[in-house]
């Protein structure tokens, strides 16, 4: 199969928010506002995978970082969320 990169459709963009709010979640509700920059969601990222909070084999859970990993990427260079779909199914990338 071809690979086809779109825009993400409204099922990708809320999958991708779910596994960002798991993250952010992490956050005491009053220190949310630290997900808005690089350097706090490498440090949430980093808290998470320090903490043990994620096995290797919490599949779901490791998406919901690189999602995390992703927005930081994103943010710091200018990158944008696109949906990819190949003979493996259909997953964000920037």
């Amino acid at each position: 199969m071809k690979q086809i990169i779109e825009a993400m459709n409204q099922e990708d963009s809320a999958d991708v928010e779910a596994k960002r709010d798991w993250v952010k979640n992490h956050y005491e509700p009053h220190a949310l506002d630290k997900y808005n920059t690089v350097e706090g969601k490498l440090a949430l990222v980093d808290a998470i995978l320090t903490n043990g909070w994620v096995s290797a084999a919490d599949t779901l859970k490791l998406q919901c970082l690189g999602i995390t990993f992703g927005d930081a990427l994103a943010q710091h260079m200018g990158l944008d969320w696109v949906a990819v779909e190949d003979e493996y199914g259909r997953d964000p990338a920037l």
